[in-house]
């Protein structure tokens, strides 16, 4: 979810994605506004855990690509201010769509 929203905020979009994600995956927003805001804390590690499962696939022929794109996902985010955080220090108060922002911000090039 965080590679859409982060292009949906860069395109003045994220409003209407959360919106159509609230009406018709209501379970997933919801997982949205919960798990998200409180992943950039451990972005580095799962980065290095995607590269290792994209390489597991990739030894038995499956392709590691969704894998790779993953990694690179949470890469993007542990370059970000919000990658610093650790988990004792998470803004527990900070929004899925605060998150974001700092997150497309942050890395817009």
């Amino acid at each position: 979810y965080y590679a859409l929203a982060i292009v949906a905020e860069r395109r003045g979009l994220l409003e209407t994605l959360l919106a159509e994600f609230e009406q018709s995956q209501s379970g997933a927003y919801q997982q949205m506004q919960q798990v998200l805001p409180r992943l950039p804390a451990k972005a580095w590690r799962w980065m290095e855990e995607m590269n290792q499962i994209a390489s597991s696939f990739e030894e038995v022929h499956v392709t590691g690509g969704f894998h790779h794109a993953a990694a690179e996902i949470y890469r993007l985010v542990s370059e970000t201010p919000l990658g610093r955080e650790t988990p004792e220090s998470i803004d527990m108060t900070r929004t899925f769509e605060a998150t974001i922002a700092a997150i497309a911000n942050a890395s817009n090039d």
